[in-house]
Parts: structure tokens; sequence; C-alpha cells
């Protein structure tokens, strides 16, 4: 399976038509290992449809979301001499304009040829995926450092960035953890009490770095990989974590 210089080698033969290239390694129905043999297949149409269409402003969003990829001072800079832009950036731009121009088409088309420079080992390379983990983010969506969230009641929840909820799933949930360093992550088990319109959290889980797992349990108990503990302070690792009984 070769293609260069847009000459495309098939078994017998090269040809100049991409779509004649695709069509001749289609696979024979008794040879399938994936699709059923009854299931038909339908050709490559020549030319493909552009996706953007007439539609000039479609068009101009899809080019300034990919434009990253080529920006000479942007973050896939350090890449530009190992893996070419121009395929990755056509290809950028007529996803995003089939998805009607949206931001998530866009970041998966863009991500792809972040993840072709990481495979060729770039260095000092950025992302699309900004440290709060927002794709074509600023850096400007994270929590505010030592921002706290809270669990109460019957239950009722308010996150990081202040807003409330009411949720009455009866279930095992991640409270709140860690994305970016997965350093810890708190789980919380919901279960009904009396109704089955409320429930309640019976149990928490805490897992930490250290590997430990911390379990709150409905009676005050509280257990450290299974193991009662009673005195606090309790330190969990070098790394200074702490178990602390606040009355």
């Amino acid at each position: 399976l070769m293609a260069s210089h847009r000459t495309y080698s098939m078994s017998d033969r090269s040809v100049k038509a991409y779509h004649d290239f695709g069509k001749s390694w289609s696979v024979a129905s008794g040879d399938r290992l994936l699709l059923d043999k009854a299931v038909g297949c339908v050709d490559s149409v020549e030319p493909p449809p552009a996706s953007c269409g007439t539609d000039s402003a479609l068009k101009q969003e899809a080019e300034r979301r990919c434009s990253i990829i080529l920006n000479q001072q942007g973050p896939y800079a350090p890449c530009h001499s190992h893996v070419d832009t121009s395929m990755f950036y056509a290809s950028c731009v007529f996803d995003t304009c089939a998805c009607g121009g949206s931001a998530s088409c866009a970041c998966s088309a863009v991500y792809a040829y972040e993840d072709a420079c990481r495979q060729e080992r770039v260095v000092g390379m950025g992302s699309v995926i900004d440290e709060c983990g927002v794709c074509f983010g600023d850096g400007s969506s994270c929590p505010p450092v030592g921002s706290t969230c809270q669990a109460s009641g019957d239950p009722h929840y308010t996150t990081l960035d202040s807003a409330g909820h009411h949720f009455q799933g009866q279930c095992e949930y991640v409270l709140v953890e860690d994305c970016k360093h997965n350093t810890f992550s708190v789980h919380v088990r919901n279960e009904h009490r009396g109704s089955q319109d409320v429930t309640w959290t019976r149990s928490v889980a805490i897992r930490v770095t250290a590997g430990a797992i911390v379990k709150l349990l409905p009676t005050g108990m509280v257990q450290v990989n299974g193991q009662e503990i009673t005195s606090f302070p309790t330190l969990l690792s070098a790394d200074g974590t702490t178990i602390r009984k606040v009355e």
C-alpha cells in the first residue's frame, strides 16, 4: 500500500485518481473480517462534495479554527518541520464544515495533527487543549485555586464554580477528581432511603496519590485499605498526605 506524488500504487498498476486507489483495496465479501458478507458497499464519489458548499461564513469559521495547525507562532510550530500540515489542515476544514462549524469536530481534527507530532516525538510543542482541559481554551476556565465543592442533605451539590445541583440517583458516582494529574478522586455511594424519590450518601471513598483508599462509612468509621483508623491525625504517605478528624 503506497502513495506518492499523487500516483497511487495498486496491486497490479498505478493510477492517478485516489478513489480508484481506494476502491482497489476493497475487501471481497468472502474475505471480510468485520462486515457481514451480505452487506453491500458503496464506492467513493469522484470528486467528494465540498463540505463547506457555498457557505462562505461557515468556511471562514472552519479556516479560523483550523489555522492553529498552520500558525508559525502557534503551539504546533515546532512540529512543522517534522509533520506536513497541508493534509491535516485540509481535513480539518472539511470535517469542521461537515459538522456545521462544530468546535468539537475542529478540535478532533486539530488533535489528529497533534497526535501525529507526538508520534514523531516533537518537543517544545503546545496543545489545542489548555491546562483546564478545554479545547481552544485560554486557560481562564480553571476553578480558582483553593475553591471547594460539597454535598449535603439528600443530596444537594455545590460545584467548584459555586453552582448548585440536586441529584437523586442511586449508584456510585465520582464527586470530584483531579483530571489533569490524577492525584486523587472522591467517590460517593448514594442509596434510596424511605422513598424511591430521595437518596442519601451512604459512604465515601477517597483515592490518593499514595495508592491508599480511604473510606468514610455511615457509622462514622474511617478505614484505610480496609483497616479501621481510630487515631487522628494519621499520616498516609511521605508526601504529607494526612487524615484529620474535624469535629
